[in-house]
């Protein structure tokens, strides 16, 4: 307890925080000492230079196997992540930690692997093949267990690979490992000085990855509302008009923030790329907004859509059926395409409007069609002749 009462008196501020934890630990109340102690080294208000390496050193040490292991994992993290020596101290420290893996339990020793993956990554130059290479064994051990993993492991295994995909700037990978997280981890439980890089990054890779046309799963999750309001606002501009194949609304946005654009590395070597993504958009709304039977698309709608020429329409179409987005058949006679399939997309509220006018219309024609029906049985069993 002098160790409580030291800290207390030299930061005054937090030295209710502090006697709680004493107090606690006096009553051998060790599940809420667990919570506790989770919630004082997740507080930035409790961080005050290397205190928590001190509160493991001189005060957790003492009693840790008492503790709920997994939450003793996700402590340990935190407090590594304070040394001022950082990544070298944090990763000897958990390291010495892991060493008790048979006393931990597989998820809490996972969680301990994979921040030392992440701490891989965090020195210089990064070390990719080593932060890999327990990511894959960090897989292999979850889905080969027999039980059901808690989805904190899962959550921070999905943290890793965001950082890991990052590094190596795979858009494709780091997008899927991104929304992955996002499943795993509730938007309030990630720090708040993170979440403003991980919507850029979301919404960066969504622009530039060459597998992703359905923005509607990272839309509808509020991480990406972080981005409105900020001076990143021209990004979450750009996320909404590719979203619905807004041509003109791209150029607009682009003109107006060339410089912008100038500086982010992922845009420089991809903007070929992104012109010819922002058409194939178009061309998936223009298609989704039809209904099922009148899928029998002219070339002047392709052109007028997607902004293309009369030269350039076929080239969009032949490159929407080779991503998968569409299939059907061009005539070149006619100049028309038949659809005859279309990506599914996850609906926002102006394609769900869409949608309930298509139903509206549906209706009215199924129900003119019941009345000409029974208009004509009537009149067969009037004894009139339905031949004209």
């Amino acid at each position: 307890m002098e160790f409580i009462e030291a800290q207390q008196n030299q930061y005054p501020v937090l030295a209710a925080r502090y006697h709680e934890l004493g107090d606690l630990f006096q009553k051998k109340l060790w599940h809420q000492l667990t919570v506790a102690l989770k919630k004082f080294v997740n507080d930035p208000e409790c961080l005050k230079g290397e205190n928590t390496v001190q509160l493991y050193s001189q005060f957790i040490s003492q009693f840790e196997k008492h503790l709920n292991q997994l939450d003793f994992a996700q402590i340990c993290v935190q407090i590594s992540r304070q040394y001022r020596d950082f990544p070298t101290s944090s990763a000897i420290f958990l390291e010495a930690r892991y060493e008790d893996k048979d006393r931990i339990g597989t998820e809490g020793s996972l969680i301990l692997r994979l921040e030392l993956a992440l701490l891989k990554l965090c020195v210089k130059p990064p070390n990719i093949k080593e932060c890999r290479e327990i990511l894959e064994d960090c897989e292999r051990i979850m889905n080969e267990a027999t039980e059901t993993m808690d989805p904190v492991a899962w959550s921070n295994f999905y943290r890793v690979r965001v950082n890991y995909y990052k590094v190596i700037e795979d858009a494709n990978e780091y997008y899927k490992s991104a929304l992955a997280y996002l499943g795993y981890t509730p938007l309030e439980q990630i720090p708040k000085a993170e979440t403003p890089a991980l919507a850029r990054d979301l919404a960066i890779a969504a622009l530039t990855s060459e597998t992703v046309y359905n923005f509607g799963e990272l839309l509808k999750h509020p991480v990406i509302g972080v981005l409105q309001g900020t001076d990143s606002q021209w990004l979450y501009d750009i996320l909404m008009a590719f979203n619905v194949g807004d041509v003109p609304k791209w150029k607009t946005l682009a003109r107006t923030h060339e410089k912008v654009l100038a500086t982010q590395p992922a845009f420089q070597g991809n903007m070929d790329f992104i012109k010819k993504k922002i058409r194939l958009m178009a061309l998936i709304e223009l298609v989704f907004k039809r209904d099922s039977h009148d899928r029998l698309i002219p070339f002047s709608d392709i052109m007028m859509q997607c902004h293309v020429s009369d030269k350039e329409v076929e080239m969009v179409v032949m490159r929407a059926m080779s991503e998968g987005l569409i299939k059907g058949r061009i005539d070149q006679v006619k100049q028309q395409v038949s659809v005859t399939y279309v990506m599914p997309r996850t609906l926002q509220l102006s394609h769900v409007a869409k949608l309930v006018t298509k139903t509206d219309t549906w209706v009215q024609k199924n129900r003119a069609g019941r009345v000409v029906r029974a208009a004509k049985c009537r009149h067969v069993q009037g004894g009139g002749s339905l031949m004209r």
